[in-house]
């Protein structure tokens, strides 16, 4: 084994794994941001050890919003002669919109574009700068891996972040820094047991030091039996789960499955990394260092009541947003941790829930697939799944009072949709229950619902 990565050699690695795919330009790029990325590291570890070099505060958002505002069509009308908290709050569904509005093109030539998974309305588009996209994709588990406390750097493969995309090939990734091993990405299908097991028997051969995922994905290999001989020889140092609420019994199994620690991450799409879990696993660490928290109340904004998390975010310099509306509820613990880390935690959130939807043959299904299927469709804004046996899918549509048109253009719609779903989905019944109008403001509860319990021979389990 390696102990640091500038002895990994990216053609071994080609040459033993031909299903990767390396991008030598991207590379090539990220080396030459490596002084940028060492300087971002250097920052974190302050953050992380409770020793702030930098603070970003509501001065430093103004002068942000100053220099945005000749480039961006969104803020050249902000006035900035008003208090912080006059300042309007920013929606998804205004982000949506005319995501372009927030993007600095004339200083960023190049942005790259990452599209959220719509568990909260259709998907929205968010735009990275070269140096932010860089940010997330080489420092954010190692990030995560140092509030956990968990060493890093000893295998040869640092991480292997397990993706379900059928549109993302597997990657492979060299750290600009020159201290882990390799960063993975793999792709498979979860519906197909041949590609999860193909994926299974590369996981083993990599063992990396980080395993990534989302929890409908790691519900998923660990209830399937056939997952287990597989399971039970990689020994990873720390288990990272992302993109969703992780539910206690999960974490268990994944701690027993995998016999270390398991952490949780807090990203948005359009914010990037937004906190690491406290030691305490009761909440998120916002790094304060380039983020502006606040609580939105239905009276207003109080840090240590329950409301919906407001972030600022000024070091994506592609794309600024300020009081961006989360949509994820809690309230933040202001006084210092009992970890000691000083930064607010964001406690008692409630995030989105993601089960693993499960077919007729026993097979899992990730649930967050519908979406590209069913907003398709323009005039569909939301939906929700309700999966009552395994095969059995319940579909409730929505529509925007102006896209909704004729009762005979609603049922060919429904029509449509049902068969797209029903082509994707072989062997699954789907029904649609109804489509309604909807509010901007009206709270749907959660997008995908899983009311039995996941089988591994298909059968429902209540």
């Amino acid at each position: 084994m390696i102990s640091c990565g500038d002895n990994v050699n990216i053609a071994n690695f080609l040459d033993e794994h031909p299903s990767f795919q390396f991008d030598l330009k991207e590379c090539l790029s990220s080396f030459l941001l490596s002084d940028h990325l060492r300087k971002k590291q250097v920052l974190f570890d302050s953050f992380s050890l409770g020793q702030f070099t930098e603070r970003l505060d509501e001065e430093n958002v103004f002068d942000s919003i100053r220099e945005f505002a000749p480039t961006t069509s969104h803020y050249e009308s902000y006035n900035l002669q008003v208090p912080f908290g006059h300042l309007p709050y920013l929606s998804k569904s205004y982000l949506r919109r005319d995501p372009l509005a927030f993007c600095n093109t004339k200083n960023n030539p190049v942005l790259y574009q990452k599209t959220s998974s719509g568990s909260r309305g259709r998907p929205v588009n968010a735009y990275y700068s070269r140096q932010f996209y860089f940010e997330e994709l080489f420092l954010n588990l190692r990030r995560i891996a140092q509030f956990k406390k968990v060493g890093i750097g000893k295998r040869n493969i640092f991480s292997a972040s397990l993706h379900n995309s059928l549109n993302r090939p597997s990657m492979v990734f060299k750290d600009p820094l020159e201290e882990l091993g390799l960063m993975t990405r793999l792709a498979f299908d979860e519906r197909r047991p041949s590609s999860v097991i193909g994926m299974l028997k590369v996981l083993v051969k990599l063992q990396p030091e980080l395993i990534v995922s989302k929890p409908p994905i790691f519900e998923a290999l660990i209830q399937l039996p056939y997952c287990t001989p597989y399971l039970k020889d990689v020994r990873p140092s720390l288990v990272v789960s992302s993109g969703c609420s992780l539910e206690l019994e999960l974490r268990q199994n994944l701690v027993k499955t995998f016999d270390c620690p398991v952490t949780n991450a807090y990203a948005t799409s359009e914010i990037g990394l937004v906190g690491a879990e406290c030691p305490s696993e009761d909440g998120f660490h916002i790094d304060t260092t380039s983020l502006l928290p606040e609580i939105r109340t239905p009276d207003n904004p109080n840090l240590s009541h329950d409301g919906e998390l407001v972030l600022s975010s000024i070091r994506n310099t592609g794309m600024l947003l300020i009081r961006y509306r989360t949509g994820d509820r809690g309230r933040l613990k202001t006084e210092v941790c009992s970890c000691k880390c000083p930064s607010p935690k964001f406690i008692g959130v409630r995030q989105k829930e993601i089960p693993c939807f499960q077919l007729a043959d026993g097979s899992a299904f990730d649930p967050t697939r519908l979406n590209a299927l069913i907003y398709s469709n323009v005039a569909i804004c939301h939906f929700q799944a309700v999966q009552i046996s395994p095969g059995n899918i319940i579909l409730k549509l929505y529509a925007q009072i102006e896209k909704r048109s004729s009762t005979s253009s609603m049922r060919k719609i429904k029509e449509e949709i049902r068969k797209q779903v029903q082509n994707y989905c072989p062997n699954c019944r789907i029904h649609i229950s109804t489509l309604d109008v909807l509010d901007d403001n009206a709270y749907l509860g959660p997008k995908y619902i899983r009311s039995f319990s996941f089988s591994p021979t298909g059968r429902c389990s209540t």
